[in-house]
């Protein structure tokens, strides 16, 4: 991963991203991309693949291929360009992508789409990069300081309605003023209309999801971000039964808490440890296979992030075009059900992100800037965000890595 040293400091040091072209260009920097077109003809800052536009990734018995077929070993392209351009005092960015992982997967029965021979994409077209809360459309209408809220979810029904479905970050829910737009692109076909049916669907073969309404964002390697919740309609990772809904189920995922479940597409629900230079990129196994990420899962992606990641560090886009930070805040602790809104953002001095936290929905549960609540919290999970009171807890984070690595500690000796 490229850091761009003066602008990760001030991160660490609380100044957020602006909207200005130059953070647009920082901010893509952070990507494993294999084309910025910032770049083009700078052989230093180009990689040694990135002539051929994408990366051959190989690895060892993952399960079946992306061409669906079981091999001793699975071979694919990996496609992830990365682009800003000036608009206005603003800037525009792209982000393009196939979201096959940099890294190894497992899966018993799934596979991601893909070929080891060629690619097609999708992904985000020229939209507005990191708007202001007071620069939406909707704020112009009843924008009052910080009380602004483009989600305001005030019951219940409000919250196991959004944060309990799957596919709830329709484009049509987008500010305007975000200029959302989508591009795709199949073996002869281009279209600004990321749909596919039985119409196109031989168009657009080495691609799995019918459209953009479970994507809540793009990680740092190219790997879509999924909404906390799965198919079933409940928490991806714990998953809880309430009401009518009684037959709770959990998502099946690799080491790198990744899963291949639906859609043909290899996604995170949740922050991944695997979006840095990791030795468990390499691990081809199941997380219920391996003591430490079965034991807790939470614990053992914050042990396995590097250790000079755990500070306020971006780890992809957001759909609204704001950024996702990672799970650390600036003293270097877990973000806390209290640090956060509804949608799982917070406002970094006047502008809005969201953050990766160890509780449901983990990443994204709507499009921000949201209230909070201390009352309710979202019934499909049995690990949701609940803000009782003013003050931080931090024991989940001391004690639970504690346990961790008393497993991990065990693990090695036997």
């Amino acid at each position: 991963m490229r850091a761009a040293v003066s602008r990760v400091q001030s991160l660490v040091q609380g100044e957020p991203y602006t909207s200005s072209l130059l953070d647009c260009n920082h901010f893509i920097d952070q990507f494993d991309y294999t084309i910025n077109t910032r770049y083009q003809g700078v052989p230093e800052k180009m990689k040694p693949y990135q002539g051929n536009n994408y990366e051959t990734i190989t690895c060892d018995f993952p399960g079946p291929c992306p061409d669906g077929v079981t091999r001793p070993a699975c071979t694919w392209l990996r496609f992830l360009t990365v682009t800003c351009e000036i608009s206005g005092d603003g800037a525009l960015i792209t982000i393009l992508t196939n979201s096959m992982p940099n890294h190894c997967y497992r899966s018993d029965s799934y596979y991601p789409k893909g070929d080891s021979g060629e690619y097609q994409f999708y992904g985000m077209n020229r939209i507005q990069w990191n708007l202001k809360p007071r620069e939406m459309a909707k704020a112009a209408i009843n924008y009052d300081n910080k009380d602004f809220y483009f989600t305001d979810l005030r019951s219940q029904a409000d919250i196991d309605g959004v944060l309990c479905i799957e596919n709830w970050a329709q484009k049509e829910l987008l500010d305007t003023n975000v200029h959302y737009a989508e591009v795709i692109k199949g073996q002869t076909q281009t279209s600004n209309n990321w749909k596919i049916d039985s119409s196109n669907v031989g168009q657009f073969n080495l691609l799995g999801l019918p459209n953009s309404d479970a994507v809540v964002g793009i990680a740092l390697n190219g790997v879509f971000l999924f909404s906390g919740t799965s198919k079933y309609g409940y928490d991806a990772y714990f998953p809880r039964a309430y009401g009518l809904n009684t037959d709770p189920r959990q998502i099946e995922f690799d080491v790198c808490l990744g899963s291949v479940e639906s859609y043909n597409t290899y996604r995170y629900h949740m922050y991944s440890p695997c979006i840095y230079e990791t030795s468990i990129r390499t691990k081809v196994m199941m997380c219920k296979e391996d003591g430490a990420c079965s034991f807790d899962l939470r614990t053992y992606a914050a042990a396995n992030t590097p250790v000079e990641a755990r500070v306020i560090l971006p780890i992809g886009l957001a759909k609204d075009g704001r950024v996702i930070y990672g799970p650390y805040r600036q003293d270097r602790q877990l973000w806390q059900p209290c640090d956060v809104d509804i949608c799982n953002g917070r406002y970094f001095g006047t502008y809005y992100g969201y953050v990766a936290t160890m509780f449901h929905p983990y990443i994204l549960g709507c499009f921000g800037p949201s209230n909070t609540v201390k009352n309710y919290y979202q019934q499909c999970s049995s690990n949701a965000k609940i803000c009782a009171y003013a003050q931080t807890n931090f024991s989940f984070s001391y004690i639970t890595l504690a346990l961790l690595s008393m497993v991990l500690f065990f693990t090695s000796i036997y």
